[in-house]
C-alpha cells in the first residue's frame, strides 16, 4: 500500500527490494523497514544511475492497534545509510521536482502520515547548482527532527552532528572537511507558505556562528555571522584562501564573519 501510494503522488518511481515487519526493534511500536529504497531523480534525461534519494533502509513506525484495524498511520520515519542529491543545472531545471499534482480530494486510502520524528543516521545531503555555482556537501551521522508536521503552523527542533564536506560559492571555499554541530528551531507555516529559523548557534569545526534565514514565496534570506572569532583557529579550520598567509605571521587577532546570502522575486514552488 505505501509503494503503491507513493508511486501515485510522484513523478518517478520508487524502487524496494525488500520490506520487512519488525516489532522488538521497535517496541512499544511496530515497524515496517523498506530495503534498498530507491528514487531517480525527475529529469527527463535521466537514467536508472541518475540517483535522487537512496537509502539501505527507511524505517516506518506505527501504532500495533492503527494496523490491526487497517489505518496505516505513520508516526515517524528513520532513515539509515543512504543519500539525497539535489541538482539545479544551468538552464534552471532541477532533479527534485518529483510531486504530481493531485486535484482529486475525494480519493480515500488507508494511508496516512501523521509525523512526529524523522531520524537520519549515516546519510550524505549534496545541493549542486550550476546556476549560482554553489555546492553543498554534507555527511549526517545523526540528525533527529521533531514537530507536529501535519499541522498548517508548526516548529520543528532540529539537532544534528554532520560533517561538512564542501561548502563552495563560486571560486569560493569557505568550510572543507570539517565537523559541525547544530541545535536550531525552524518554523513552518504552510498557509504563508513559508519556513524562518530564528537566531540560533551553529558550530563548525567547534567555531561559534551565528545563523538566522527565511524562505517564502520572494525567495530567500540567510545570514551567517562570527563574532570574535580567534584568526589563527580560522586559519587552521576554514578554507578560505586569503587565511593561509595567517600561518605566517606573528601576533594576535580575531575574525569577523559575515555572510549574506538571498535571492530575491524567484516565487518557490508550495511547500506541501
Amino acid at each position: 500500500i505505501v509503494v503503491t501510494e507513493l508511486n501515485k503522488n510522484l513523478k518517478t518511481k520508487v524502487e524496494v527490494t525488500q520490506i520487512d515487519l519488525a516489532f522488538w526493534g521497535s517496541f512499544p511500536k511496530l515497524s515496517v523497514d523498506f530495503n534498498h529504497v530507491f528514487i531517480q531523480d525527475s529529469t527527463s534525461k535521466a537514467s536508472e544511475h541518475d540517483t535522487l534519494l537512496f537509502a539501505e533502509k527507511i524505517r516506518f513506525e506505527f501504532n500495533p492497534v492503527d494496523l490491526w484495524e487497517e489505518n496505516y498511520n505513520v508516526n515517524s520515519i528513520k532513515i539509515s545509510d543512504g543519500t539525497f542529491k539535489m541538482k539545479v543545472d544551468k538552464n534552471g531545471g532541477n532533479n527534485y521536482d518529483i510531486l504530481r499534482e493531485n486535484n482529486d480530494s475525494t480519493a480515500a486510502t488507508p494511508f496516512d502520515v501523521n509525523l512526529e520524528s524523522v531520524h537520519f543516521e549515516n546519510f550524505g545531503y549534496a545541493y549542486i547548482n550550476d546556476v549560482t555555482s554553489q555546492t553543498y556537501q554534507t555527511f549526517i551521522h545523526e540528525m533527529d527532527l521533531e514537530g507536529s508536521f501535519n499541522s498548517s503552523v508548526f516548529t520543528t527542533k532540529a539537532k544534528a552532528n554532520i560533517q561538512i564536506v564542501k561548502a563552495q560559492s563560486g571560486e569560493v571555499s569557505l568550510v572543507k572537511n570539517q565537523p559541525a554541530v547544530l541545535n536550531i528551531k525552524v518554523n513552518v507555516n504552510k498557509d504563508s507558505n513559508s519556513v524562518s529559523i530564528p537566531e540560533s548557534t551553529i558550530f563548525i569545526s567547534e567555531l561559534p556562528f551565528v545563523f538566522s534565514g527565511e524562505v517564502n514565496d520572494n525567495g530567500f534570506d540567510f545570514q551567517l555571522n562570527g563574532k570574535n572569532i580567534n584568526i589563527k583557529d580560522a586559519a587552521n579550520k576554514l578554507a578560505i584562501k586569503e587565511l593561509e598567509n595567517v600561518h605566517q605571521l606573528e601576533g594576535q587577532g580575531v575574525l569577523k564573519f559575515n555572510v549574506h546570502f538571498y535571492k530575491k522575486g524567484d516565487p518557490l514552488k508550495p511547500l506541501s
